[in-house]
């Protein structure tokens, strides 16, 4: 089921436990996440996502309270600092990546896809380490495309301590999402790319205290 709206864009209400899962599981195979940090990363996945939704819809968006608490649901069981060992392979595909330099976030989109997938009523097609969180749109057929969404955890160590950073992007405001830990000095970006964008350039500012 899913929201419907003007835009033809829309929000799964089904789906975020597998979004945490594959947000996790992301995490440990192309960022080198620890179970532990993989975790976090993964819950703050779906923060943002609740988040973007809000953004996207404002008063249509529902069911934000359902993936907070389906990202709370998430327990690790074992050693939060293990890492998994990642199988070396010539073939693999590049991820999305990103830089910090200067005052600027760059996050990089690579052309390289998976294999598009369907089923009879959605299909997808992914570029690594991309994340999915059930946002919809409608396409001529009775299928719906998922749309891939980007997700960075973004350490900014020059941050001074009681600021909170602030970006600028030339991307539309409803389609990013920043989340700030001023413990960590760590944000979490996720972004809504326009299609067959490549670079994204977030330029950091400070705003004065969290």
């Amino acid at each position: 089921a899913s929201e419907r709206v003007p835009s033809s864009i829309a929000i799964a209400r089904i789906g975020s436990g597998g979004a945490v899962t594959l947000s996790y599981l992301d995490a440990l195979l192309h960022d080198g996440q620890t179970l532990g940090q993989g975790m976090r990363q993964a819950k703050n996945f779906l923060l943002a996502f609740a988040k973007l939704k809000e953004q996207r819809l404002t008063e249509k968006s529902q069911l934000g309270g359902a993936n907070l608490r389906t990202a709370w649901a998430f327990t690790l069981w074992g050693d939060p600092t293990l890492k998994l060992p990642l199988a070396s392979s010539n073939d693999r595909l590049p991820a999305v990546t990103h830089a910090v330099k200067g005052s600027s976030i760059l996050i990089h989109i690579p052309v390289g896809k998976y294999p598009r997938l369907k089923s009879e009523r959605y299909e997808v097609e992914l570029t690594p380490n991309a994340r999915l969180g059930g946002l919809l749109q409608k396409k001529d057929d009775d299928r719906q495309e998922l749309i891939p969404l980007v997700f960075r955890e973004v350490h900014l160590p020059d941050v001074l301590n009681d600021v909170r950073p602030t970006l600028k992007s030339k991307l539309p405001r409803k389609s990013w999402v920043f989340l700030w830990d001023p413990r960590r000095r760590t944000g979490y970006l996720l972004v809504r790319p326009n299609p067959g964008q490549r670079e994204l350039r977030f330029d950091v500012a400070a705003s004065g205290t969290p």
